[in-house]
């Protein structure tokens, strides 16, 4: 950066930007891991029954599964 600053070329903006970027993509890496990491039985059966859904109901009920086993179960009625 400080050699192309020095140039006078345009290099310091695109690679603030590629930087930039580059720290989202791994902060959604990240995020995206460790929900694997925590659900990865849920989260196979979920990609399995998805692969098999013909429709989007069934699309969406495979999403109602993946809900269900994820979400703690609720006791009581309040």
């Amino acid at each position: 950066m400080r050699k192309a600053r020095r140039i006078g070329t345009y290099r310091p903006r695109g690679s603030v930007g590629g930087i930039v970027l580059g720290a989202l993509a791994g902060l959604l890496a990240v995020w995206i891991l460790s929900i694997y990491l925590a659900f990865p039985t849920q989260i196979d059966r979920y990609e399995k029954c998805r692969s098999l859904a013909q429709t989007s109901s069934d699309q969406q009920a495979c999403l109602n599964q993946l809900y269900k086993s994820i979400r703690p179960a609720t006791s009581g009625s309040g």
